[in-house]
C-alpha cells in the first residue's frame, strides 16, 4: 500500500494513542459509590436523604425486557448510574438517566441549585446527541436556576457551534476574552478554521483555568500541536488527525468529525484518521457509520489490532455477536493491548450465548495475566462455576487460590464467604463476609451473600437489609445482583 512519508510517520507517532480510544470504550469508568456516600451506608443516606422508611418495599423487579435503569432510584444513584453510562459511552442510557434524575429531584425537595451540575451534564449530552431543542431548554433551565450570563454565554455558544453557526458562536465567545471557558470556545473555532496560531493562544488562556477538567482538554490539544512540531514538513492531513484524536480523548467528537471528514475524503488511505473517524462515530451513537469507517481502515491494514478490536464492538453494537466475536478473537491472536479487555468482551458474548466453558475459559486466561483486576477474574470466574456449571467445589478451590495469590482483600473474603455457606462452615462464611463489608461498603455482591447467609440461619431482618443494599449498589453495574436480590428481598416481604 503506498502512502506518504509523513502519512507512514504519524500513523507510527500516533498508534500507541489508538489504545487509549480502545480502551475507554472497553474499559469506560466505574463510579464508586463509596466515594459518594462514605461509611455509611447507601441506604441509610438516601433514605434519610428522601425521608424513606427501611420498612418499605421499595425494590422492583422489572418487566421480561425492560431496561434495569426503569427501576425508580434515588437521585444520588440515578446521577451515579448516568455518569458511568456517559463514561462508556452510553449517551442515549446517559440523557434518558439524567432526565429521570432532575424529575425526581422536582419531585422532592432538594436543596437548592443541587440539581445545576445535572443539567449541565444533560446539555452536554444533548449536544453530542445533536439534540438542539433539548440542550436549549437545558439551558433556559440553568437561566431559571440563576446561573450568570457569562456562564450562559458560553453554553450558547457550544450550541451554536454544534449547530454550525461560527459567527454567532465566535460573537458570543469573543464577549469574555480573558474567561477561560470561551477561550476553549474559540480554541475550537480556530482549529476548525485552521487558524493554529491563534488557536494555541487561545489554549494559553485556558490553561489558567481553575477548573481541572477545562486544564486537561487544553493540555490535551496542546500536546496534539507539540506532537507535530516534532515533524518537518507536516502535512496538513497529518496535524489535523493528530488534533482529532485529542479531540476524541477530550470528548470533542463532533470538531473532531469535521476535521476527519476532510482528511479522509483528501486521503482514502490514511488509516488511523479512518479509525479515530469510526471511534467518533461510535461516540456519537452511529455505529453504522462507525462500522463503515472501521471497514475502511480494515481494508487498508487487515492485520491492525486496533482496527479489529473496534471492528468488534460496532458489530456488538449492531447486535451482530458472531460477527463481534470474530473480530475480538481476530485482535486477540494480532496482540491487542490491554488483552484484558477483548478477553472480557468475548467472556460476555459467550455467557450472552449460554457458553459458559468458553466464557470460563475466557476467565482463567485473564487470572494468568494477572494486574489489579485478577480479583475481578477470580469472582467472575467463580459465580460462573456456581451460578452456571454447578460446580460450587470448584469454585471454593478457586476462592483458596485466590487468597494464596491476592491475600484477604473484598472480593477474595466475598469469594471465601460465599464458599463457604454453600460447602462449608457457616460462622466462617460470616466472618469473611462481615469482613469484606467493613473493608468495601460498596462490595454488592457480599451484601447479596450475607442476605443469603442470613435467610439460612432465619434472621429475616438482616436479610432484607442486606438484599437492600445489594440491590442498591448493584444497580447499573450488576444485573444478575440486581435481579437475584430484587426477588429474594420481595418474596421475604410477602412471607
Amino acid at each position: 500500500m503506498a502512502s506518504s512519508s509523513s502519512t507512514s510517520a504519524a500513523s507510527q507517532k500516533s498508534s500507541w494513542l489508538l489504545y487509549v480510544l480502545a480502551s475507554l470504550f472497553s474499559l469506560g469508568v466505574v463510579v464508586f459509590l463509596s466515594l459518594i456516600f462514605g461509611k455509611t451506608s447507601v441506604w441509610d443516606r438516601v433514605s434519610n436523604l428522601f425521608a424513606m422508611s427501611k420498612e418499605q418495599t421499595l425494590l422492583v423487579i422489572p418487566a421480561e425486557g425492560e431496561d434495569l435503569s426503569n427501576v425508580p432510584l434515588p437521585f444520588a444513584l440515578l446521577v451515579s448510574q448516568a455518569d458511568s453510562a456517559f463514561a462508556a459511552g452510553n449517551l442515549a442510557d446517559a440523557e434518558r438517566l439524567y432526565e429521570k434524575a432532575l424529575a425526581l429531584a422536582s419531585e422532592n425537595d432538594l436543596p437548592s441549585g443541587s440539581d445545576v451540575p445535572v443539567i449541565r451534564k444533560l446539555f452536554s449530552t444533548a449536544l453530542l446527541l445533536k439534540k438542539a431543542d433539548k440542550a436549549q431548554s437545558m439551558l433556559g433551565l440553568l437561566s431559571f436556576r440563576g446561573m450568570g450570563e457569562e456562564s450562559l454565554d458560553a453554553l450558547r455558544g457550544f450550541l451554536l457551534l454544534r449547530q454550525d453557526n461560527r459567527e454567532g458562536a465566535r460573537a458570543l465567545f469573543s464577549n469574555y476574552p480573558e474567561s477561560p471557558e470561551h477561550a476553549y470556545g474559540l480554541t475550537l473555532l480556530h482549529i476548525l478554521e485552521n487558524a493554529h496560531e491563534e488557536a494555541e493562544t487561545s489554549l494559553a488562556i485556558v490553561r489558567k483555568s481553575a477548573d481541572p477538567l477545562l486544564v486537561h482538554a487544553a493540555e490535551t490539544l496542546q500536546g496534539a500541536y507539540d506532537e507535530f512540531a516534532l515533524f518537518e514538513d507536516g502535512k496538513e492531513s497529518h496535524r489535523a488527525t493528530l488534533l482529532a484524536r485529542s479531540l476524541a480523548q477530550v470528548n470533542q467528537c463532533p470538531v473532531a468529525e469535521v476535521l476527519l471528514q476532510e482528511v479522509t475524503e483528501e486521503e482514502k488511505d490514511y488509516r488511523d484518521a479512518w479509525i479515530i473517524f469510526g471511534y467518533c462515530k461510535l461516540v456519537l451513537q452511529n455505529p453504522e457509520g462507525a462500522l463503515s469507517a472501521f471497514e475502511e481502515a480494515y481494508a487498508l491494514d487487515p492485520e491492525k489490532a486496533e482496527t479489529q478490536y473496534f471492528l468488534g464492538l460496532a458489530h456488538e453494537r449492531l447486535g451482530k455477536s458472531a460477527e463481534a466475536r470474530t473480530f475480538f478473537q481476530y485482535a486477540l491472536q494480532n496482540g491487542f493491548e490491554p488483552e484484558r479487555a477483548v478477553r472480557e468482551k468475548l467472556a460476555m458474548l459467550s455467557r450472552s450465548e449460554g457458553a459458559y466453558e468458553d466464557a470460563a475459559a475466557q476467565y482463567r486466561a485473564m487470572i494468568t495475566l494477572g494486574g489489579e483486576d485478577t480479583a475481578v477474574a477470580y469472582h467472575a470466574l467463580a459465580t460462573l462455576l456456581i451460578n452456571h456449571l454447578n460446580d460450587a467445589a470448584g469454585a471454593r478451590t478457586l476462592a483458596l487460590e485466590a487468597r494464596e495469590k491476592l491475600g484477604d482483600v473484598p472480593l477474595t473474603l466475598d469469594l471465601l464467604g460465599w464458599t463457604e455457606l454453600l460447602t462449608g462452615d457457616i460462622n466462617q462464611a460470616a466472618a469473611y463476609l462481615n469482613a469484606a463489608v467493613q473493608q468495601d461498603p460498596s462490595l454488592a455482591s457480599a451484601w447479596y451473600h450475607k442476605g443469603l447467609l442470613a435467610e439460612r440461619v432465619g434472621d429475616m431482618a438482616e436479610a432484607l437489609e442486606s438484599y437492600r443494599e445489594a440491590y442498591t449498589l448493584a444497580l447499573g453495574h450488576n444485573e444478575e445482583i440486581v435481579k437475584n436480590a430484587a426477588e429474594r428481598h420481595n418474596a421475604l416481604v410477602k412471607q
